[in-house]
C-alpha cells in the first residue's frame, strides 16, 4: 500500500480525518509520519496526521514511536504543566497564523493516548490524554478553543481563528473527551462532554 505500513488491521484509510486535501503522506528519516503540503509549507508534521496513525497501527514498536516523538518533540506545556500541541506553518486557507493550536487536534490526540493506554496499560499514556483536554480548558481564552454558549455549552473549533464552524473537528475533539470520561471515569471530563455535547446538539447548524 501506498503508505508503507501495514493496514490489515485498525482503520483501512488513514486519511479519514486528514481534512486538507492534496499534499504528499510519507515518513521521515526517523520514521516519524509527516506530510509535505508543497507551496511555502513543504515537508511538516501534522499533530492530526499523528493521531490517525496512532488510532491506524497495531505496531507497538511504531506506536511508541510516534507518542514518545509527540511528548519530546510536540508538546508546549502551558503553566499548569498541561499539554497543547502547535502547528508550526501558517494555514493561510483558515486565516492560521503559526503557531496555532486545534481542539481537533488535541481531541484526537486524547483518543489516541487513550487508545495505547488501554494497549499498554501505561499510566503515562493516561496522564497525557488528561493533559491535552486539560490545556484546552485552561488556556481557552488565549487559544480561542470552544465557542462559549448559553448554559455553559460551548462548540468546540478546529480552526480558532476561522469564521466558519467546521464539523469534523468539533466531532472530532467529542470523541476524544468521551473516551477520556469512560476511562478515567472522573466526573471532570464527564461534566466537560455534557457541555461539548449540548453545544453541538443546539447549534451544530451554526
Amino acid at each position: 500500500n501506498k503508505f508503507n505500513f501495514d493496514l490489515k488491521e485498525g482503520f483501512y484509510n488513514l486519511k479519514l480525518g486528514v481534512y486538507d486535501s492534496g499534499g504528499e503522506i510519507t515518513f521521515n528519516e526517523n520514521g516519524i509520519i509527516c506530510k509535505n503540503y508543497g507551496n511555502n509549507i513543504g515537508l511538516r508534521f501534522s499533530p492530526v496526521l499523528i493521531a490517525q496513525f496512532l488510532l491506524s497501527t497495531n505496531d507497538k514498536i511504531n506506536a511508541l514511536l510516534h507518542l514518545n516523538f509527540v511528548l519530546d518533540e510536540l508538546v508546549v506545556l502551558t503553566d499548569k504543566q498541561n499539554y497543547l500541541v502547535k502547528y508550526d506553518f501558517d494555514w493561510v486557507y483558515d486565516e492560521q497564523k503559526a503557531p496555532w493550536y486545534s481542539s481537533m487536534a488535541q481531541g484526537q490526540l486524547c483518543s489516541a493516548f487513550c487508545r495505547w493506554y488501554r494497549l499498554l496499560d501505561s499510566e503515562k499514556y493516561l496522564e497525557s490524554a488528561c493533559k491535552f483536554i486539560d490545556a484546552v480548558e485552561e488556556t481557552n481564552e488565549e487559544n480561542n478553543f470552544y465557542l462559549k454558549l448559553a448554559n455553559s455549552a460551548r462548540w468546540y473549533k478546529e480552526y480558532p481563528n476561522c469564521k466558519h464552524s467546521v464539523l469534523d473537528g468539533s466531532l472530532t475533539m467529542l470523541a476524544g473527551i468521551y473516551d477520556l470520561s469512560k476511562i478515567s471515569k472522573q466526573t471532570k471530563y464527564i461534566n466537560i462532554l455534557h457541555y461539548g455535547l449540548n453545544g453541538f446538539l443546539n447549534n451544530w447548524k451554526i
